[in-house]
């Protein structure tokens, strides 16, 4: 099982980042983990157009630390 990640940074100022995980998941295949992390993007853009995505990743649920 997969879980979506996402990380973003604005660079405008001082850079702030900030690691978004899925609330929705998790996923049994890649696909699906990617798909999510593409609709994670649209939404940061449309809540805070100034980020910009520096990392993604579907990692396995038991690598996420609570």
């Amino acid at each position: 099982m997969l879980t979506a990640m996402v990380t973003a940074c604005m660079f405008f100022g001082p850079p702030q980042c900030a690691t978004f995980e899925d609330t929705r998941g998790p996923y049994r295949t890649e696909d699906e983990c990617i798909e999510r992390i593409e609709e994670m993007i649209s939404g940061i853009w449309e809540i805070s157009p100034g980020f910009t995505v520096v990392s993604t990743s579907c990692a396995p649920k038991d690598d996420i630390q609570t």
